[in-house]
């Protein structure tokens, strides 16, 4: 992966310029003079759904985290699984939330569980 354009996406998400952080993990992602190695590609696409998600575009950022989730390699399964429970509250689908937000509390790696107990109370 290419770590000087992923610290400069990282730099613009931290500035709140969730439009250019997009495109620069977008463009770090598709980087084939650098591809991301194992466990890379998951955390991308979280990233890339955590922009979408500040972009208000759940549906979008629900396919960003499907694709985390898809690297085996990427081991913050817990906290995707919590974001994708957020995005479905966003789109009032609260079925496929509190399936997502179980799913988080389920994770033993996960360290953040009570944000999806506050999220699965929520929804």
């Amino acid at each position: 992966m290419n770590n000087e354009l992923f610290n400069k996406a990282q730099s613009l998400y931290d500035a709140k310029d969730f439009q250019g952080a997009l495109m620069a993990f977008t463009q770090c992602l598709q980087d084939e003079a650098m591809p991301p190695a194992p466990g890379e590609t998951g955390r991308l696409y979280h990233q890339i759904g955590n922009c979408l998600i500040k972009l208000r575009d759940a549906n979008e950022a629900i396919q960003a985290y499907t694709q985390a989730v898809a690297d085996p390699a990427y081991d913050m399964k817990g906290a995707v699984d919590c974001n994708l429970g957020m995005a479905y509250a966003s789109l009032h689908d609260y079925d496929n939330a509190v399936h997502y937000f179980e799913a988080a509390v389920a994770d033993e790696g996960y360290d953040a569980r009570y944000k999806a107990y506050i999220g699965m109370g929520n929804a």
